[in-house]
């Protein structure tokens, strides 16, 4: 059976206007990817997948702050490959009920609180033993998941020339 991960990026290239330009203009649909039809879903899997021996081996549960597309990614990661997920929000930026509703179906924790970033610092510094922190606004692997996706396009503009 194919694990949810195993659909996440080769994504299609698509023509989007050539009328009156001087060149085409092409997208990436990232919106295929299966998790949270986002980008985000390469960044989720990609910080999972380089530390999922830890996560699983420590038993540990899956932390970090999100509005919303890495949010939905992390918990779909933690139901298909086992493991917890703790989302912590900023009430003024995650509003969207079905994405609310669809995290705690997931089988996420959602906290919410002012200031997300400190309350990790604090659940961490607490339970240090407890959460793998994804950090995905500084965590590298953010960028290295990205590498996929320059290989896919110039890959895609190859077959186009």
């Amino acid at each position: 059976m194919q694990s949810i991960s195993d659909r996440i990026g080769s994504t299609s290239f698509q023509k989007i206007c050539d009328a009156g330009l001087r060149c085409d203009v092409y997208v990436k649909r990232e919106d295929e990817n299966n998790l949270s039809h986002s980008l985000k879903d390469r960044v989720a899997w990609e910080i999972v997948r380089r530390n999922l021996d830890r996560i699983r081996n420590q038993n540990l549960t899956v932390i970090d702050s999100s509005s919303g597309n890495f949010a939905l990614s992390l918990a779909t990661l933690g139901m298909d490959l086992h493991f917890p997920v703790h989302i912590v929000a900023d009430p003024k930026h995650l509003r969207n009920k079905n994405v609310i509703k669809k995290l705690r179906s997931l089988g996420a924790t959602l906290e919410f609180c002012d200031h997300p970033p400190i309350r990790i610092a604090r659940m961490m510094k607490e339970n240090p033993k407890k959460y793998f922190f994804a950090n995905q606004y500084g965590n590298s692997e953010n960028i290295t998941a990205h590498r996929t996706t320059g290989e896919e396009i110039l890959n895609d503009m190859d077959r186009r020339s």
